[in-house]
This record gives C-alpha cells, structure tokens and sequence, in this order.
C-alpha cells in the first residue's frame, strides 16, 4: 500500500511541477505584453522587475487549476497505461488512487495558507507601489474621544496635512506632518499650531512636538483597502481587527479574507472531481482531460467570483464566498460517489 501511494505521489508531483513551469511560462510572457501595454499607455519604462514581481500572485490564483490539471493527468497516466489493472487485480480499491491524490492536496492548501499566500502579495505589493502612488487621500478616523483627519498618508507611516483633536481634554493640532518616532516611542508632530481650550482658549505654534495622547501607530494608521490583492489572508485579519478596535467597517477586507480562503479549497475539490471523472472513458484521452479540467476549473471559478460579487454589495454575508460554491460542489461530487459507488 506505501510502495502504490509513494508512487501515485511522485507521479502527481512531476506533473504538478511540470505544469506549474509550462503555466509560469505563459504566465509571464502574458504579464510582459499586458504590462508593457499599461506602462506604454502611461508613458513610462517598462519595469521587468515590476513584471516578476507579479507573476507568483498570478501562480497563485491559478493553482487550484495546476492541481485539477496534476489531478487528471495522474489518472489518465495510469489508466492509458493500463498500470491500474494491476493495482486492481492486486485487490486494491479505487480508493487507492484518491487518498495519497487529497493528501498531497491538503498539502498544497497548507502550502497556500502558511506561505504562497503571503509571499505571493508582498511582491504583488511591491510591484504595484513601483507603478502607482503609495499615497491615501482624505484619511479620517475617530477612537473614543480623539479624532484625526489627514489629507494623506503615505506607506512608511507619515500622516500629511493633519487634523487631531481630543475631545476630553479640548486639545486641536494643525500640523504640517505627523509620524510615529520608534526611537523616542512617540508621535512627533512638525510645524503646526496647537490649540488649548479650557477657562480661556490658548493658541501657541510650535516646530517639532511629541503627541502623548494618541494610542501606538498599529491602532491608528489604516490606509485604504485600494487593492485586497495586495494583502495576505493574516495581514488583512489583522487589518480587520486594526478597524474593529476603531469601529470602523470591515465588510470589503472579510470578503476578501473568505474570497482568498475559498480559492485555496479549490484544490481540494479539484482532487475529488478528477476522481470521478477518471471512472469516466474521458480519462483514457489526455487532451481531452485536460480541456475538461480547464473547463470545469474555470466554471467553479466563476461560482466563487460570482459569490464575491454579490457578498460586495453585501446581498450576502462574507462568510457564503466559501460556503456557498464549494457546498455546492461539495454536495454535487459526493451524491455522484453515492450514486455510481464510486467508494
């Protein structure tokens, strides 16, 4: 049994890597053309870095398609071989093939999860910071007593043209610039005025001041979600909870949480719905198999885009991005098993 699963799982493998090399291939060339397009449009250098940069985000959207693809190969190779009569005749079931096949899947779902994920978004971000303006307009948010508008406010953390009043103590900065200083563990504000209102209203400017009435930076600056794509699954989980202690909405960032969660469970339901379609004669054809798995990928992909749609306007709740699309399949396959005693 270890020796027939070790070997359905190097054969899984090589076609996985195979794939996946054929695919970055495509994926490149198709990201240098639409890119170049973009930057010639702009008037702009082509940036081949930029292009790198993006290509393993797009690897990542795409490898519930990689595994469906892995998934059927694997199937049509032992089929046309003919190398599944053996393991039958050696009084193994069907099942043989399917176990290692949701191992290896759950595998690349952690894989996604714990580190494509995440990687994959900080180089997305990086190479889209080269290509737009790492700046929000118009920032404004309220904790408790204190209030605090800016006009920007850039990746590094420096707040432009700022507004800060604490309403418990009647205290108003107009500053130029504020910025969280680490080595001094403070807020410094620079060049601004300072607006004191208690038995009389006290005006005076200052240069540089420390600020020691707003909380630490990571409950403060919460940047615009311009592109969900630019974050990993726990960095806007932690952003969720970052809005959260500001009561502020969090319905965008939670779609996207479940909408990246759906794509990787992708590949679990890839590995059963090659399972059954490999008891089909469409196994014995390798192009048709792959057309199939391109097809069938594409249509489960519109399922979880559709429902993401609909959870943006928030017809929905967040959480039915996942829930919905893959119960539906989920259910489909496992009444198919049922009726054609797949198992």
């Amino acid at each position: 049994m270890k020796k027939i699963s070790s070997y359905i799982t190097k054969k899984f493998i090589f076609y996985f890597i195979a794939i996946t090399l054929i695919i970055s291939l495509f994926v490149a060339v198709i990201n240098l053309f639409e890119t170049a397009n973009m930057m010639t449009r702009k008037g702009e250098d082509i940036s081949f870095k930029s292009v790198l940069f993006q290509i393993p985000y797009y690897l990542h959207l795409i490898t519930p398609l990689i595994t469906m693809l892995s998934a059927f190969m694997t199937f049509n190779y032992f089929v046309s071989t003919n190398e599944y009569k053996a393991i039958y005749a050696s009084g193994y079931s069907k099942t043989v093939f399917l176990y290692p096949l949701i191992a290896l899947s759950l595998a690349i779902m952690l894989f996604s999860l714990l580190f494509a994920d995440k990687f994959s978004a900080q180089l997305y971000r990086k190479a889209k910071n080269k290509s737009e303006k790492p700046e929000l307009a118009n920032l404004y948010i309220k904790k408790d007593n204190l209030l605090i508008g800016a006009q920007k406010a850039d990746t590094s953390g420096i707040l432009k043209d700022v507004y800060i009043e604490d309403v418990s103590t009647k205290r108003k900065i107009k500053t130029d610039t504020l910025r969280w200083d680490k080595k001094q563990n403070a807020w410094k504000a620079r060049n601004g005025i300072l607006i004191e209102e208690s038995s009389r209203v006290k005006t005076s400017s200052f240069t540089s001041i420390n600020i020691d009435f707003i909380p630490e930076p990571n409950i403060i600056i919460i940047t615009d979600l311009t592109d969900g794509n630019s974050y990993g699954i726990f960095e806007l989980i932690s952003r969720i909870i970052k809005l959260r202690n500001l009561s502020m909405k969090t319905t965008e960032e939670t779609v996207f949480v479940y909408f990246k969660i759906s794509l990787i469970l992708i590949n679990f339901i890839a590995v059963i719905i090659a399972f059954i379609f490999a008891q089909t004669d469409i196994i014995k054809n390798k192009s048709l198999s792959a057309s199939v798995a391109m097809l069938i990928s594409f249509i489960i992909w519109f399922g979880v885009i559709a429902a993401k749609r609909v959870a943006d306007i928030e017809v929905i709740e967040p959480y039915m991005v996942a829930l919905i699309p893959h119960s539906i399949f989920i259910i489909g396959s496992l009444y198919i098993i049922y009726r054609k005693k797949l198992i």
